[in-house]
């Protein structure tokens, strides 16, 4: 490989690379000597060299009432690297954030009955991580609130998640609240007609899971998404802060 394809892997054009290093070997030299050493049209050398000159790599100096064009120090090389490396520092930040909004689409996964509510559940604990729930003000379906309150809180504090709940102020829930010690759990209550929804919810991982329970035609979806998570969460958190402990 010759040294004008080394020139050109670092960002010089063809033409470009062929007319600084025929500058190099021909010294100060008049436009026609150029032409000549790089067997470039005239018109091209011209625009050419202008184009070197904006990067640092050639220069026009008088020679009497003449002009002759003269090549940089090639450690003008490193200054015109540095400079494109300015540059690629100011824009790969913006280019990830074009990258993220626009390569991350939400996904929407859609659980029906009992044993998909059971398969959200499952989701919650499939890995480590804490996380924030809002319970319904409606009772759990009795199916799903024995596999709720054994099975997957099992499977919870095995894997070690930590979680926060926000429940309606009712006699069930206060007296889960007095077993949060042993749950790896949480509690605050809210006034009843303060919760916004008859759904649950839950934030965690990067993903939303929204739980409607009525037994056989219980309905429940995961969103997963890291905008609308945090969304969420920040809802949730705004809603735990305000809650007496």
């Amino acid at each position: 490989m010759n040294i004008e394809h080394y020139l050109q892997k670092i960002g010089l054009t063809e033409k470009e690379a062929r007319l600084y290093t025929a500058a190099l070997q021909t010294g100060p030299a008049p436009l026609q000597q150029l032409v000549q050493a790089s067997q470039l049209k005239r018109a091209t050398v011209y625009d050419v060299i202008e184009s070197l000159k904006n990067q640092g790599l050639m220069k026009t100096i008088a020679k009497g009432k003449r002009k002759v064009y003269v090549a940089e120090e090639p450690q003008n090389l490193f200054s015109l690297l540095k400079q494109k490396e300015n540059v690629l520092t100011g824009i790969v930040g913006q280019l990830v954030a074009l990258q993220n909004t626009a390569g991350e689409k939400p996904s929407v996964r859609i659980y029906q009955g009992t044993e998909g509510i059971q398969e959200i559940y499952n989701d919650l604990v499939s890995r480590r991580g804490n996380y924030i729930e809002l319970l319904s003000k409606k009772m759990p379906d009795p199916k799903l609130l024995d596999y709720w309150t054994t099975e997957h809180v099992q499977k919870r504090i095995k894997k070690g998640n930590f979680v926060r709940v926000i429940a309606p102020n009712i006699p069930f829930y206060q007296e889960l609240k007095d077993k949060d010690k042993y749950a790896l759990r949480e509690t605050r209550l809210i006034q009843e007609d303060k919760i916004p929804t008859e759904n649950e919810i839950f934030a965690y991982r990067n993903k939303v899971a929204f739980i409607t329970q009525e037994g056989d035609n219980s309905l429940g979806l995961i969103i997963e998404s890291k905008d609308i998570c945090n969304t969420m969460t920040a809802m949730l958190e705004y809603i735990w802060q305000t809650l007496k402990i």
